[in-house]
């Protein structure tokens, strides 16, 4: 049977002639106390407390070193801490490149680094379980150091916003700094002992650390009355059995993080990898197979990878997925609602709620309560109408679309570091340079970012814009990305419901269908100067379209397809949030309220959102399809920039175009090319250059690869020439008062107008605006565009969850067959959302959906086209039992 030692400390009161002034806390020392109670409920053997005076470095340093020798594989340590937590300078040790600061705790006597914690843990056998939890400020990675720039303006200023509300005291430093004022006669000397240990004998952790962390590096936790905010969260999910001995780490996270937003938790892991202590609750003393290391999750030490990221990079393995819960999302369309309200619309079964925010719930299920999402959905709406609350409610994450793993040339960017052969400049015979899409021929965009750089040299352009990218995260180490001060790495988040790395760094489990695509994607919009060397001879110079932008990486998945609304909205949020000004999203999927409502938001704070188009794959004789041809959400919605795509010879990222236009015949062939269309939704359409783009890769032989492809190599393009319009127009956008509050959306518009206009609309063939939209970007002709005056008029309608007149058809349908007389109009538009969830989702309703009349919606909506519709969606299996007696 597992021992298990648990240490608990907690300082409200510190030694003020040490740390001079700084305020003392009320509810530390109960967290603490909490804290044991949990270790003795779990019957651990031995239980020390340190309170206050007790608290020194001496005595937690000498616990942890006592008990090192004591504790064997499969045993336990609990260590909790609770008090102010710190950071400061760190002149690294352990590597020349591993800078940065050190988060520290404050124990009585003086600060005790995250490096000494490290030294700690250093000395325990393999496979111990470590189990750290840490309600302090900057906490993320209190135990082991990682290489971060100090916040310090993001902190003052969710500071000042909380304290103006009169929140929770910070756990932060104040008054004077004592490891400034006490460096030479305490710190020095630690950290002098450190880098003599390092240098002997560098540390290495073989025991099992998993560290709950109250608060980001750059983040501060807070205290409360009784208990601080993240202790009080953690009894909370206790003592009301949301979590419990089934929970494993993820999912505890998972359920912190929904209840906690801010500071944001975190995860960290290093160490022996021992699955059971992932799988079960990790307090928990006594648990099978406590004993079975799997490996290590900090990989072996690469000199290519800077120091610093060795320790946040991903598994050797894919990750087990957590299973897709049946989950929706209700939304009260007015007033102001609570638990009270929505309870009484529950049906049975429920097995999690969670407030998300703006009046929304999200609501989890038990397994096989109902067949399928759309099931709950309907009765929740059905008991709503019957008392009339005002709510909408959809799938709080929705299916992809059958396009990902059909074919498996569908990767952005390939395996080959070559051209994809079907496409030009290959099946044309042309010549082409390494970055050819940035040249004048094409974007433009290499001229408009050198004019837009010499600027920002020449003190002309005084301030950056802020992009947001949201992708399934980035490699940092990347020589693209890695030299790039202008990625904002500390302000990098992870949306992924439980994710337990918080710097959008992607996962690298070896080749997948998305593998890498946030860094491919981030390279083409930011990407650094690189050397010939770095590009096998083939280039010298900047890679990114807009690297003097600000950028911050937002990993919203694995994937490509929008999956979690959830996901979504909390990334629109966020860069509402660090003010962004232009979003890019290489995704896209089926559209959701949710994602609407953040489109409407975004708009109004006068970020332009460029997403792409969407990608169909064709293959076999013929055009033979999967996956629907027209442009997917949220690239549909006008007040989205669509990125479609065009290729090296001008012509449309199309092979059925190619053939018509280049008179090439007897295409037989499995690979992807880019949605485009209806006519409606390409209003707001721009065209940018794909495939065969240089696209940077991972682990690879070579940096980069020639094969970039599908409208997510478009997307960044345009998104970086938005980005380079605002630098250069900015004060006259805000001598016409775009920046001002209510106007913001009005920015949008100019830059819209601005690539609207200058976009090459005749690029010698018919059809093109069918294609294209707007025209083919041209970034330097749109640069010289002065702001437009943008009238009250001329603002774009707000962003609908269907198609626009979609749900007033199947309302007049409905009411032709007499099916729903009494339909409220949440239930309606439930029912025309899943209609064309059903239609993106069927591979065989492709084509029904793609060939659907757009122009004609609402009461010039075909009759027997929609009889034709209903009839394809009731015997479809992606059909709810509901809907198909609804129909």
């Amino acid at each position: 049977m597992p021992t298990g030692f648990s240490l608990h400390i907690g300082l409200n009161t510190v030694d003020q002639n040490h740390y001079g002034g700084l305020h003392d806390l009320k509810s530390a020392v109960n967290d603490a106390v909490f804290m044991k109670t949990i270790a003795e409920a779990y019957a651990y053997d031995t239980v020390v407390s340190l309170h206050n005076q007790q608290a020194t470095s001496t005595a937690v340093l000498d616990t942890l070193h006592g008990w090192a020798d004591k504790l064997s594989t499969g045993d336990i340590l609990f260590i909790s801490y609770s008090g102010h937590g710190g950071q400061i300078d760190d002149p690294k040790y352990y590597a020349a490149d591993d800078r940065g600061a050190d988060e520290t705790w404050c124990l009585y006597d003086r600060q005790l680094l995250d490096d000494e914690l490290y030294a700690a843990f250093a000395k325990f056998e393999e496979g111990v379980r470590i189990l750290v939890v840490s309600d302090s400020c900057h906490s993320g990675t209190v135990t082991k150091a990682i290489q971060r720039d100090v916040v310090e303006a993001a902190i003052e200023e969710t500071l000042k916003k909380l304290e103006a509300q009169q929140v929770l005291r910070p756990k932060i430093l104040n008054g004077k700094n004592p490891y400034t004022t006490h460096f030479d006669a305490v710190y020095k000397q630690v950290m002098e002992q450190i880098k003599q240990t390092a240098q002997e004998n560098p540390p290495r952790v073989v025991a099992s650390v998993k560290l709950f962390a109250a608060a980001q590096d750059n983040q501060v936790a807070y205290d409360g009355e009784e208990f601080g905010r993240f202790t009080a969260m953690l009894k909370s999910l206790l003592d009301t059995g949301m979590i419990d001995d089934g929970t494993g780490s993820e999912k505890l996270m998972q359920y912190l993080k929904s209840q906690y937003p801010y500071p944001t938790p975190n995860l960290l892991d290093y160490g022996a990898m021992i699955p059971a202590f992932d799988r079960h609750f990790p307090f928990k003393k006594d648990i099978p197979g406590a004993a079975e290391v799997a490996g290590y999750r900090t990989p072996p030490s690469d000199e290519s990878v800077p120091f610093a990221w060795r320790n946040v990079m991903a598994h050797d393995a894919p990750p087990t997925p957590a299973p897709n819960p049946l989950a929706v999302s209700v939304y009260f369309t007015s007033g102001t609602h609570g638990l009270g309200d929505l309870l009484p619309l529950l049906p049975e079964g429920v097995k999690n709620i969670r407030f998300q925010r703006d009046n929304t719930f999200v609501v989890e299920f038990q397994e096989n309560t109902f067949p399928g999402v759309w099931d709950a959905i309907h009765q929740i709406l059905g008991k709503a109408e019957t008392i009339g609350a005002p709510i909408e409610v959809e799938p709080a994450q929705t299916t992809p679309t059958p396009v990902a793993e059909q074919v498996e040339t569908t990767k952005a960017g390939g395996d080959s570091f070559e051209f994809l052969t079907v496409w030009p400049p290959v099946t044309t015979g042309s010549q082409s340079t390494f970055a050819w899409h940035l040249e004048k021929e094409y974007s433009q965009l290499a001229h408009a970012r050198d004019h837009v750089m010499a600027a920002l040299e020449s003190k002309e352009i005084t301030k950056r814009v802020r992009i947001a990218h949201f992708d399934t995260g980035y490699f940092p180490s990347h020589p693209a990305i890695w030299h790039n001060p202008n990625i904002l790495k500390d302000l990098a988040r992870s949306f992924v419901p439980g994710e337990t790395n918080n710097k959008a760094i992607d996962t690298y489990y070896g080749d997948g269908e998305v593998q890498g695509h946030g860094l491919g994607t981030l390279a083409l919009l930011a990407g650094w100067k690189m050397s010939a060397e770095q590009t096998d001879g083939l280039f010298n110079n900047y890679f990114g379209a807009a690297p003097c932008a600000e950028v911050i990486p937002m990993r919203l998945g694995d994937g490509v397809i929008i999956l979690d609304g959830e996901s979504f909205v909390d990334a629109v949020d966020y860069a509402i949030e660090t003010g962004c000004e232009v979003i890019t999203m290489s995704r896209g999927g089926k559209p959701n309220l949710a994602m609407a409502r953040a489109i409407n938001k975004a708009y109004e704070a006068g970020i332009v959102v460029v997403t792409a188009a969407g990608n169909s794959i064709v293959g076999g004789s013929g055009f033979a399809k999967f996956g629907p041809r027209t442009i997917v959400w949220p690239a549909r919605f006008e007040r989205v920039i669509a990125a479609c795509g065009v290729c090296h010879n001008h012509l449309p990222y199309d092979f059925e175009a190619q053939s018509k236009f280049n008179q090439i015949r007897g295409i037989k062939l499995s690979n992807m090319q880019g949605n485009w269309g209806p006519a409606p939704a390409m209003r707001y359409a721009l065209a940018a250059y794909t495939p065969n783009v240089p696209w940077a890769v991972y682990r690879k032989a070579r940096n980069f690869s020639l094969d970039g492809g599908g409208t997510s190599s478009a997307t960044p393009q345009i998104a970086a020439a938005a980005a380079l319009y605002i630098m250069k127009h900015r004060d006259e956008m805000e001598r016409k008062g775009y920046y001002l509050p209510g106007q913001q959306w009005k920015k949008v518009e100019a830059v819209r107008r601005a690539l609207f206009e200058k976009a090459w609309k005749d690029p010698g063939f018919k059809e093109a605006e069918r294609y294209y939209g707007n025209g083919i970007l041209k970034a330097m002709d749109a640069l010289k565009v002065p702001v437009k005056d943008i009238a009250e008029d001329q603002k774009t309608p707000a962003a609908e969850s269907s198609w626009l007149g979609w749900s007033e058809a199947v309302g007049l349908f409905l009411k032709r067959r007499r099916a729903a007389k009494s339909a409220s109009q949440a239930a309606q538009q439930a029912i025309a959302l899943e209609i064309s969830h059903v239609l993106m989702s069927d591979p065989a309703l492709a084509e029904l959906y793609d060939n659907m009349p757009f122009e004609k919606m609402g009461a010039e909506w075909p009759e027997m086209l929609m009889d034709e519709i209903v009839v394809a969606v009731k015997a479809s299996p992606y059909c709810s039992s509901v809907l198909r007696a609804t129909l």
